[in-house]
């Protein structure tokens, strides 16, 4: 219960913090999942670079021992080009 309201409040801020909604697509890996690298595509709560954000999306883990979808929530920064997330991933249960 205490995960989904994180992600819930988490989910709020990135809405209430600007309207200027951005994308982000990369690389993911949870760990302790033991499914590998995946391909996440995630809604960031800004566009603007040298910025603190909030992130949710979809992530995809091919490689593991049978394809795997996921759903991260998280916090990061987003710097010129490139942004860094630590999230949690609630359908494989890691970070």
């Amino acid at each position: 219960m205490k995960k989904i309201i994180l992600a819930l409040s988490v989910s709020l801020a990135a809405v209430n913090a600007s309207a200027d909604v951005g994308g982000f697509i990369g690389i993911t890996y949870v760990f302790g999942a033991n499914a590998g690298a995946g391909i996440t595509l995630q809604a960031t709560s800004t566009r603007r670079e040298d910025r603190a954000i909030a992130a949710a999306g979809v992530s995809l883990y091919p490689f593991g021992p049978s394809p795997k979808f996921g759903i991260p929530v998280g916090v990061g920064y987003q710097g010129n080009n490139a942004a860094g997330i630590i999230s949690y991933d609630f359908l494989m249960k890691g970070f």
